[in-house]
């Protein structure tokens, strides 16, 4: 698909041994949709904005990922976390391009959280340490979370200015 990289086994062990255990230091930091720069009725989800300051002292293994994109100029992330219910309606991002790695403790303890184009009408069903790189400019969402067990749906999004 034009515009659109997408792989599997995106980090190492290493990484997400790491990863995991800075989510556990900002879960309390998870804000509301209106709170994380979601327009108003797009987002049922929590969110963490991380500007780089914050990001390189508090995050820096989460912040690093973003090394792995060529681009030399400025960068946020967003810590995204999805349970019961949770969902991004279509939407595109103000960002030249965007990445987002996909993550959870246990991918069996959900269904949904898919990641849609939706011009294209292409899906991308919800696969542990996978990722997808685009155009900012490209219409997307995240299909409803329904939840199996106790584990929901991370995601790791890097804005490429």
């Amino acid at each position: 698909m034009i515009g659109i990289q997408y792989g599997e086994n995106y980090l190492t062990e290493e990484e997400l041994n790491k990863i995991w255990l800075e989510l556990d230091l900002v879960d309390n930091m998870l804000l509301p949709p209106n709170q994380c720069g979601a327009e108003e009725g797009k987002k049922n989800g929590l969110g963490f904005f991380a500007d780089e300051y914050i990001a390189t002292s508090l995050i820096p293994t989460i912040f690093s990922i973003k090394d792995k994109v060529e681009h030399t100029g400025r960068t946020t992330v967003l810590v995204n976390y999805y349970t019961d219910g949770g969902f991004y309606r279509s939407h595109k991002d103000d960002s030249i391009k965007t990445l987002t790695v996909f993550l959870s403790k246990d991918p069996a303890s959900f269904t949904g959280g898919d990641f849609k184009f939706v011009e294209q009408d292409f899906t991308l069903p919800f696969k542990n340490n996978s990722y997808v790189l685009f155009s900012g400019h490209l219409q997307h969402e995240v299909t409803t979370v329904k939840m199996t067990g106790s584990s929901g749906r991370h995601s790791l999004t890097y804005f490429f200015y």
